[in-house]
């Protein structure tokens, strides 16, 4: 009985590291104001996607931290939407297509996207980060979030089943039970509905004061004291649909949907009052693909939302960013010299 159970335990171990379960895990740097991010000069592969985590710490490819001269930068800040998961190729997120798409428009220049996209951030580490990196002297600041990063609070590296660096899983089983734990918690620990009505309150209030920050710049020398301090940047909030609203489809959870329809006006309505744009591109997906092609699952988008949106985010910056207006005309200018 015993042979049999650690034969089954072997077998489990294998598939699981096939799998990319185990020391392959990405593993995350806690940090006193972001909370937490990943570790900076990581390559895996998890679940038939490869993961390239760069010298700042983003899935992108290595960046100078001080702009280039002559180089437009986009910073994207945003949550697991943005990271992309893992299931998705690194040349398939829609960060890494936009690059290429505005790389092509730019009349000669050069175009850096820079995607700081977190598993579990929300406004909170988003400000945390800024305050303590700044915008690595981006002239566009992208704020991507699905509705519900609304309600998240200030967490931590210690409140996740992450794998910080230099002590990644030693065992792909150990990593499956570290997560297994942590969704048990987290039904055990459920928060009533006060405390999430309060917490979305300091979640718009937080999302209000990061682009008031982005905009007017000044953040930047917190817990790294070498950071200069941000310029302001043009700042526009891309809020993706879920999937019920992207693809005008039924909800599975029909109070969330409520919550969407209703927090989603008002954050923006916010925003616009301090002159900041925000895009909430509903329906934008219907008729683009079959739905398990568009969608991963309720929040995520798969391979070919990520396609469409970023054709949507292209079309969004080339036809309204004053900023990348201004500098493709630069390049024209200096090209007819």
């Amino acid at each position: 009985r015993r042979s049999s159970d650690l034969v089954l335990l072997g077998l489990a171990e294998v598939i699981l590291r096939a799998e990319g379960f185990g020391p392959g895990a990405v593993v995350y740097r806690a940090d006193p104001l972001a909370g937490y991010y990943p570790a900076p000069n990581q390559k895996v592969d998890r679940y038939g996607g490869r993961v390239f985590v760069n010298n700042l710490g983003m899935r992108a490819p290595d960046f100078a931290a001080q702009k280039p001269e002559g180089t437009f930068r986009v910073l994207m800040l945003g949550d697991s939407t943005l990271w992309g998961g893992s299931y998705i190729d690194q040349d398939a997120m829609y960060a890494r297509i936009l690059e290429h798409k505005l790389g092509d428009a730019a009349a000669g220049g050069k175009v850096e996207v820079l995607n700081m996209g977190v598993n579990g951030w929300g406004p909170f580490h988003e400000r945390g980060f800024v305050d303590a990196f700044g915008t690595f002297g981006a002239d566009l600041v992208l704020v991507c979030m699905p509705y519900d990063d609304l309600d998240r609070d200030r967490y931590t590296l210690m409140s996740l089943p992450y794998f910080s660096e230099g002590r990644p899983p030693r065992l792909a089983l150990e990593e499956v039970v570290m997560h297994t734990m942590w969704r048990y918690r987290r039904e055990r620990v459920r928060v009533d509905r006060q405390w999430r009505l309060k917490q979305r309150e300091l979640g718009l209030a937080a999302y209000e004061s990061l682009g008031v920050l982005l905009k007017e710049g000044g953040a930047g020398d917190g817990a790294d004291p070498n950071a200069a301090k941000s310029a302001g940047a043009e700042v526009v909030f891309e809020i993706l649909p879920s999937k019920a609203m992207g693809l005008e489809v039924a909800a599975e959870d029909p109070d969330a949907l409520r919550v969407e329809r209703e927090v989603v006006p008002r954050l923006v309505q916010a925003l616009e009052k301090k002159g900041i744009a925000a895009h909430y591109p509903a329906g934008l997906f219907v008729g683009k693909g079959r739905p398990d092609e568009l969608y991963h699952d309720e929040v995520h988008l798969h391979w070919k939302g990520h396609a469409v949106y970023a054709d949507f985010l292209f079309d969004q910056i080339t036809r309204t960013s004053v900023s990348f207006a201004k500098w493709v005309s630069e390049q024209r200018a200096k090209k007819a010299r």
